[in-house]
């Protein structure tokens, strides 16, 4: 039996009495069923509950009580030690173990500070198509922009109203961006279970990322209005010969 995370989807554990749990693979393929009783190698089993991989859910193995399983061909043990204590490691006889893995816990980060240095190139490209936007929007505004020049406004109140309009419409393009991008992961990810073999947290993604992501949006949005807003603010300056 591999050694590996174990999840028990339901029924009782083993115990000594000849109870074990299935994979439900081997299950399928035995035609057995919680409380069917089969024979494996001379011992009479009964099936108690199921049992699987969560990283590997193709792994077909049998979860007994101890003392009950032949003697392994192999043993896997998992350790969380510092790479110099797994090197300096030797067994009972002074032998190195045959095969060491180590596994890296900042995968994961990894990957969404990938993904995120993506994500930022993505915006500035976005950044500077808005920029030609906002700018269009400010020709159609430069009556409202004189009226506001008219009652007193200067150039840094203008400006601002620009800056105020790239903020507004950049966190409403964060909030629902994340909204369907979080609720589409929500309902995919039960079926990405299959193609990756394993099971998948839903809950289990880098919050850090999407924050930063949003904060982004915002900040690239609000950038994409500050020249567009240069721009518009010094006609009405000289229309109406208010300090900068």
């Amino acid at each position: 039996m591999p050694s590996c995370d174990v999840a028990t989807p339901g029924g009782p554990l083993p115990d000594r009495r000849g109870r074990g749990r299935g994979h439900r693979r081997g299950g399928e393929d035995l035609q057995l069923h919680i409380g069917d009783r089969f024979d494996r190698d001379g011992h009479d089993r009964t099936v108690v509950g199921l049992v699987e991989n969560p990283t590997d859910l193709l792994d077909e193995f049998a979860l007994v009580s101890p003392g009950q399983a032949g003697r392994p061909d192999s043993v896997t043990v998992l350790l969380d030690a510092s790479s110099g204590r797994v090197d300096a490691f030797r067994l009972s006889d002074g032998r190195r173990p045959s095969m060491v893995e180590t596994r890296q816990l900042d995968e994961q980060a990894s990957g969404a500070a990938v993904i995120l240095v993506l994500a930022t190139v993505g915006l500035l490209l976005v950044c500077l198509v808005a920029a030609a936007g906002f700018a269009v929007v400010a020709q159609r505004r430069l009556r409202q922009f004189g009226m506001l020049a008219a009652v007193g406004a200067t150039d840094k109140h203008l400006r601002l109203v620009m800056l105020a309009n790239g903020a507004v419409v950049g966190a409403a393009a964060a909030l629902v961006g994340t909204t369907v991008g979080v609720l589409g992961w929500f309902a995919v990810a039960p079926r990405l279970e299959t193609v990756a073999a394993q099971r998948i947290d839903r809950l289990d993604v880098p919050w850090w990322a999407i924050g930063t992501g949003m904060l982004l949006a915002v900040g690239s949005a609000t950038a994409a209005a500050w020249w567009p807003a240069r721009s518009v603010a010094a006609p009405q300056r000289h229309q109406h010969g208010h300090p900068h």
